[in-house]
């Protein structure tokens, strides 16, 4: 069985431009063998992910500017980002301001354009390794089968708390003819991704 996970175009096609989804290390080798290492913190895996307000993730498009989705602004201040780090309660990583905030102006709520840019106050420090903008990618094609990566702090499970440590996952993009079995898929601006369990 297969979980399935929507995410909308643009999002897919930043993170195909991420430089591929790192797998995973193992513990322990069987039969008493040398341990491979841990996997970098999530952070490094996925240094282009942020908090943004609290409550939603983000992906750093450059050192001033944040996508995001509209409807983080519904719950949320959304006046500020974290980067750089694994954790939301910490105190670690970078914290900045938020100065404007770009919605698509074809957004409504519980429908497509679930867009946002956040103009930040400062720029963010692009180390590259803890803090990175992801390469942007506007072809609109995305290969099937590809191995695309997700990471952010939401809830386990609808309706649950945010979780305060970052959690990322390897996903893999499905073909439109697999997400089309959904109701609510729309192959205009919906790609469709599977963790393989």
């Amino acid at each position: 069985m297969r979980v399935l996970a929507c995410a909308l175009l643009a999002a897919l096609a930043l993170l195909r431009g991420s430089g591929g989804v790192p797998t995973p290390g193992t513990e322990a080798g069987i039969g008493g063998g040398s341990p491979e290492p841990a996997p970098a913190p999530v952070h490094q895996r996925f240094p282009h992910a942020v908090l943004f307000g609290g409550t939603c993730g983000g992906t750093i498009i450059s050192a001033r500017w944040v996508l995001t989705a509209a409807h983080c602004t519904i719950f949320s201040a959304a006046d500020y980002v974290v980067a750089g780090t694994s954790r939301s309660d910490d105190g670690s990583g970078e914290i900045r301001r938020v100065a404007r905030l770009v919605i698509h102006p074809k957004f409504t709520v519980g429908a497509r354009w679930d867009f946002l840019l956040a103009e930040l106050e400062e720029p963010l420090t692009l180390d590259g390794a803890s803090i990175a903008a992801v390469p942007l990618d506007d072809d609109p094609y995305i290969q099937e089968y590809l191995s695309v990566g997700y990471a952010g702090y939401g809830a386990a499970i609808h309706g649950d708390l945010m979780r305060q440590e970052m959690h990322g996952m390897a996903l893999q993009v499905l073909s439109d003819e697999e997400c089309a079995q959904l109701q609510q898929f729309q192959a205009e601006d919906m790609k469709m991704s599977s963790l393989p369990l």
